[in-house]
């Protein structure tokens, strides 16, 4: 994860970063809004962390190497391991550049497994 982002909001988090990380990071943002209304972005453990209904469902960061989408769940993670086409999935975080995006199935998928998981923990 990146260290010392100065960030209140989701919107400054981007603006400390160079323009095409920022611009990854935002494309998978929209995504995430449209798979999920109501999602909104705030800053938690000093991450982009994606919130529906006031519960975390997706984090967003950047790190030294590369972006991340924080799956946020050993669960999620291991029954998305081997479905997605983008992006390398270490842990609970799917990994990807801004060279090499994540593919916008790709995200939705992350997010329906987290929407089931969050509805199933009520």
């Amino acid at each position: 994860m990146q260290c010392g982002v100065p960030a209140s909001t989701p919107e400054e988090y981007l603006a400390a970063l160079a323009d095409e990380d920022a611009a990854a990071l935002a494309a998978v943002r929209r995504v995430i809004e449209a798979a999920a209304p109501g999602a909104v972005g705030v800053i938690s453990y000093g991450i982009i962390v994606m919130k529906l209904e006031g519960r975390g469902l997706v984090g967003l960061s950047k790190a030294a190497r590369h972006l991340s989408l924080h799956v946020m769940s050993a669960p999620a993670a291991a029954a998305l391991a081997g479905e997605l086409g983008s992006g390398r999935l270490v842990g609970a975080t799917l990994q990807f550049t801004a060279a090499s995006p994540l593919g916008e199935g790709d995200i939705r998928r992350v997010v329906a497994v987290r929407q089931g998981e969050l509805a199933a923990s009520r």
